[in-house]
């Protein structure tokens, strides 16, 4: 594993880059473009209501002001996926944090401490960094489980955050049915692999994961964007990379899709503070 020390590390870390760019890994492209074609999508939005939505900014800012952290994600987790595949793991603690940030950053520019909604997406994407922090470590141990604590609590933000806003019971009724049967067919494929520790987390990780993703359908056909189940959708269905991951069978190729994924979700959910 390259480590690099003392004085030659920013040029060190900056020739890594280059590498990197020149030579990306082949099956990291696949993963990204997905996420590009995401963040595109949310950049083109951004410029469209910019004037309305960067309350921060004390000057006039335009569009692509609001981009900047989206670029900054992607470009965080690209090269997070690049130097992954090479086997520069130690890249994670600066680029994982970063990418982070970035959808923090995303949702502070769309205004999110504008309502109570926004407010509280806004914690929960801190609380999704805390996690995010606390899973670099590999393994099974009490970093992992205070990461699943900190995704849970995280969860449970969204969740109080879509109660602010109008839900449609009906909706929410027919979620919880095709939700009940979705974690059961989650649990029946993820329990062999959990000893009897990790049963009781992560089960009740996925009753809060499926709450949020339940009230996130109610909530768009009350008249919500489709920005909430869209991003606490691909939200929950990336939590299914990190557990077969860190449970069934770890490796590189849940990372390629599971990281665009998931970061793509946080800055969709951080869009949609824009639209209440």
């Amino acid at each position: 594993m390259p480590v690099i020390q003392g004085a030659a590390a920013p040029k060190g870390v900056i020739r890594l880059i280059m590498a990197a760019i020149q030579n990306p890994s082949v099956t990291t492209l696949p993963s990204v473009f997905p996420m590009m074609c995401i963040l595109f999508l949310l950049g083109c939005y951004a410029v469209l209501h910019s004037k309305q939505y960067w309350p921060i900014c004390p000057m006039g800012c335009t569009g692509i002001h609001i981009m900047l952290p989206i670029l900054l994600c992607l470009v965080s987790v690209s090269l997070l996926l690049v130097f992954e595949k090479r086997g520069i793991v130690r890249a994670e603690w600066l680029f994982k944090p970063l990418a982070a940030a970035a959808f923090i950053w995303a949702g502070l520019a769309w205004g999110g401490l504008d309502s109570d909604f926004g407010r509280w997406v806004v914690l929960g994407l801190v609380l999704c960094m805390a996690g995010d922090v606390l899973l670099i470590p590999k393994g099974q141990g009490p970093a992992f489980l205070g990461g699943m604590l900190a995704f849970l609590l995280g969860h449970l933000a969204y969740a109080v955050a879509f109660v602010q806003l109008a839900v449609a019971y009906q909706a929410l009724a027919a979620a919880v049915v095709g939700m009940a049967l979705v974690t059961y067919l989650v649990l029946r494929w993820l329990w062999p692999f959990l000893n009897a520790q990790f049963k009781v987390a992560v089960g009740a990780y996925i009753l809060v994961i499926s709450a949020m993703v339940c009230l996130s359908v109610a909530v768009y056909f009350a008249g919500a964007s489709w920005l909430i189940p869209l991003g606490a959708i691909a939200f929950a269905v990336s939590d299914l990379a990190v557990a077969r991951n860190r449970f069934v069978a770890p490796g590189f190729d849940n990372r390629v899709w599971g990281l665009p994924l998931y970061f793509g979700s946080q800055l969709v959910i951080a869009a949609s503070v824009a639209t209440v």
